[in-house]
């Protein structure tokens, strides 16, 4: 039967913070663990003014070089997950307190088809990429906040086309910028655009333990053990973060990552980034997910000052039409010779 979401019983509780594009892998099976069937595949993007980082909560935080090509998280002793993916209908992004707080949908899937993008995507092979694969699990969100604290709570988000608010451009290393708009421009855009509904910032993934007081998980980076870690009472959490540098993220926005009318607040998140993963067809669209806030007036200067890109800002993201994402890894030329 499946396990609980979230599993009390889990060895451990991984937290993705950041770029992230997910998908779980239906058809691996491991020869040394026939019960283990399905692995989650996380593609890290590892852009210059990011960081990575795995934080094991109580015992150490581990640096992840940019060389490191693989992270792989699993109970030692496999076990068989009947939900790899948590989802419960029904389900509707514009009204959470409808829907399951836990459902792994809130997360933006940047493949689908007729919502996010008009026309199906490519995968882009880089080599500037760290792949996580975590057995043995289920992934799902976390929006429990809309209980616990409405005010705290992720705000709205729109989904718009990049031409209208913010330019994507590339350069010749496939680096992608964008050119930031004008307020009176994409004010006006942004006051009309339709709601796309409330996302999740963090992926949640429990790694279940094949029985009471049996869970053993290993972590290794390119084959090189880093930790074990053993079931405890709770599960040990462990916090994956890529992202911007703290001393980068107080630096402030940047230019027309923020765009204020005169009812509302709207900031940019780094959706657009995902498009150096996955390529849309040339008379495609891309498209930018803007988090939106109503300004207090008279201001207030504790909520009216408060980040609006909390939802959308280097969210993770689901890539739910593709079954893996081995086309990501770009292969050295000893590999594709020998092929």
């Amino acid at each position: 039967m499946p396990f609980d979401v979230p599993d009390p019983q889990a060895t451990i509780r991984i937290t993705i913070q950041g770029l992230a594009a997910c998908c779980f892998n239906p058809d691996f099976e491991d020869p040394d663990h026939p019960e283990r069937r399905g692995r989650w595949e996380i593609a890290l993007p590892r852009f210059t003014d990011h960081q990575l980082s795995l934080e094991i909560r109580g015992a150490a935080t581990l640096q992840v070089a940019p060389g490191v090509q693989t992270i792989e998280i699993g109970d030692r002793y496999g076990v068989k997950v009947e939900n790899p993916q948590h989802e419960v209908d029904p389900f509707d992004r514009h009204h959470p307190l409808d829907s399951d707080l836990y459902d792994f949908r809130w997360l933006t899937d940047f493949t689908e088809v007729g919502t996010v993008q008009r026309d199906p995507l490519t995968i882009m092979p880089t080599a500037d990429l760290t792949m996580l694969y975590v057995y043995d699990a289920t992934a799902y969100t976390d929006m429990t906040i809309f209980d616990n604290n409405p005010a705290e709570a992720p705000g709205e988000v729109l989904l718009v086309p990049s031409d209208d608010t913010g330019v994507i451009k590339e350069d010749k290393l496939k680096n992608f910028k964008v050119l930031p708009p004008a307020d009176y421009h994409a004010g006006p855009i942004l006051d009309k655009a339709e709601l796309y509904g409330f996302i999740a910032a963090d992926i949640r993934i429990d790694v279940h333990s094949p029985g009471a007081d049996q869970g053993l998980v290993d972590i290794s980076f390119d084959d090189t053990p880093m930790a074990t870690i053993k079931q405890d009472t709770k599960p040990v959490e462990i916090i994956i973060a890529n992202m911007e540098p703290e001393t980068a993220a107080n630096a402030g926005p940047l230019p027309g990552s923020v765009i204020e009318t005169p009812q509302f607040r709207y900031g940019r998140g780094d959706f657009f980034r995902y498009y150096q993963l996955f390529d849309v067809p040339a008379t495609g669209v891309r498209f930018h997910l803007w988090e939106k806030r109503e300004r207090q007036l008279p201001p207030d200067p504790k909520n009216d000052n408060r980040s609006v890109r909390t939802g959308s800002d280097c969210n993770g993201t689901r890539v739910s039409a593709f079954r893996n994402l081995r086309a990501l890894r770009v292969r050295p030329p000893s590999s594709q010779a020998s092929e």
